[in-house]
């Protein structure tokens, strides 16, 4: 089968398989964004329900163990349990503050983000409520997401509130993830772009190409004289609708034909009757100037 470069056919292909490639990569991006919405939406709520069991954890080392919040960075234990408990919820730094917003414990390597960390902590103590936020940016899976989401809250103790904790998580590797997928997404975006192509290839042929090249051959083996052919199957749409148009188009050139052909003829006649006048005529003449 061939398909020159500027033939029916590779336009229809070029176009179709475009269209297609277009839609599934928008579709893919809308699905990749809702996917990372909720995936960041996921660990948020990890981050909250940690943060509790850490409310938990000072709450029972103050009351059980005699031990102020003051001291807790100072205990071995407690940093350690703090550790395993950040690295259960796939977190990696933890501050503490007290209800004065002064630092009392801190862990991980928070750099420039630990003063984002030490704002957010005060506030919930301030407000005594939990919120999130997000800090620096790095390559997501298209375009620049954020690097990490710090959530904190405030910690109570019998009822009276003693600080605050904010815990933070970066986001790498839910962009890690979600672009391997991508990765096989995009396979399965060529596999079924094939598909679909020779698909719609198939029915574009059928009935768009097979009938014009149909009435191209019928057009290009057409002699005068002869009565116009009928396709073997004439489609009820445009297709359809040109060929019994070029079918009325020909009646009407042979009906004008026939026409200009009796108008000829009829002048020849009258041609042929006005030169058997002057014929006449001139022996008329002959003979009178003989008599």
């Amino acid at each position: 089968m061939r398909f020159p470069f500027y033939s029916l056919k590779t336009g229809i292909l070029t176009h179709l398989a475009f269209l297609i490639i277009s839609a599934m990569l928008l579709i893919n991006v809308v699905m990749i964004k809702f996917s990372e919405k909720d995936l960041i939406q996921a660990k948020i709520d990890a981050g909250h329900l940690l943060l509790h069991v850490l409310e938990k954890k000072v709450e029972y080392s103050i009351i059980h163990m005699n031990k102020n919040l003051a001291n807790l960075d100072s205990s071995p234990t407690f940093r350690r349990e703090i550790g395993q408990l950040l690295q259960k919820g796939h977190f990696s730094e933890a501050l503490i503050v007290n209800k004065e917003g002064v630092k009392v414990l801190s862990t991980g390597s928070w750099d420039q983000a630990e003063k984002e960390a030490l704002s957010m902590s005060r506030e919930a103590v301030a407000t005594r409520k939990g919120a999130f936020d997000f800090y620096g940016s790095t390559w997501g899976i298209i375009w620049l997401a954020h690097e990490r989401v710090n959530v904190t809250a405030p910690i109570f103790a019998q009822g009276r509130i003693i600080g605050a904790a904010t815990i933070c998580a970066h986001l790498d590797p839910i962009y890690q993830g979600l672009r391997k997928s991508e990765k096989i997404i995009l396979i399965y975006i060529f596999l079924n772009t094939i598909v679909l192509v020779l698909f719609g290839i198939y029915l574009l042929s059928r009935t768009v190409v097979k009938p014009i090249y149909a009435l191209l051959q019928i057009t290009d083996e057409f002699k005068d004289g002869e009565p116009f052919p009928q396709l073997a199957e004439q489609p009820g749409n445009e297709i359809g609708q040109l060929f019994r148009s070029l079918n009325m188009m020909l009646k009407r050139l042979e009906e004008n034909k026939k026409e200009l052909k009796s108008h000829i003829a009829s002048l020849e006649k009258a041609n042929e009757e006005i030169k058997k006048a002057q014929n006449e005529i001139i022996r008329s003449e002959k003979l009178a100037s003989v008599g």
